[in-house]
């Protein structure tokens, strides 16, 4: 509401246009720096995942459960399960049992553009992610590259439900992705010491 169709626009030109939309990158976010934060108190870390895990079930219900929060959620609760019950996880394993439990509460999700996106980009972030770690160190630099291994196989989705292809997205990867992380990074941060001082 507070963007005009130009500036949409321009943003998915570049290819980030995702980074204004509530994604499951948000959840994770938010779940980490709590966990960051109670950690910094010597807050145990099970007891720290199941405070977060109670947050992102509370900001998913204000969002109305979207797709994209539904599958980090069911992804955070059995990965909290896991630590609480100190038993091994896989991240792809869990990423089709966050899959298998969407569709069997509505088998009809997998047709929605939303649910197509959010699991595709999140399976190449998982198939990826340890690769790319081998060869850069760098955090930033990985995130970039990883944003555009992203876009590269969303293409044929991109391309087929909206018709359009633009390459774009390679400076957004290099020159704006990197500013809008810190942005929402130190955002989140800002919330949270800020909702410190009245505990």
């Amino acid at each position: 509401n507070y963007l005009t169709k130009d500036e949409i626009n321009l943003h998915k030109n570049f290819g980030i246009s995702h980074i204004l939309s509530i994604s499951g990158l948000h959840a994770g976010l938010i779940y980490s720096l709590i966990i960051f934060v109670l950690g910094n108190f010597n807050i145990g870390r099970r007891y720290s995942t199941v405070i977060a895990l109670f947050f992102i079930y509370l900001y998913a219900y204000i969002l109305g459960f979207p797709p994209s929060i539904l599958r980090v959620l069911f992804m955070l609760t059995i990965t909290t399960i896991a630590i609480i019950l100190k038993k091994p996880w896989d991240n792809l394993n869990t990423l089709f049992l966050s899959m298998f439990f969407m569709l069997l509460i509505n088998p009809l999700q997998i047709y929605s553009i939303g649910f197509q996106f959010t699991y595709l980009a999140t399976f190449v972030i998982i198939l990826f992610n340890k690769k790319i770690d081998i060869f850069v160190k760098n955090k930033i630099l990985k995130i970039i590259i990883l944003n555009i291994i992203i876009y590269l196989f969303m293409l044929p989705l991109t391309a087929f439900y909206f018709n359009e292809i633009t390459l774009n997205f390679i400076i957004g990867a290099l020159f704006i992705l990197p500013i809008y992380i810190i942005v929402v990074v130190l955002g989140f941060l800002s919330i949270i010491f800020y909702m410190m001082r009245f505990i």
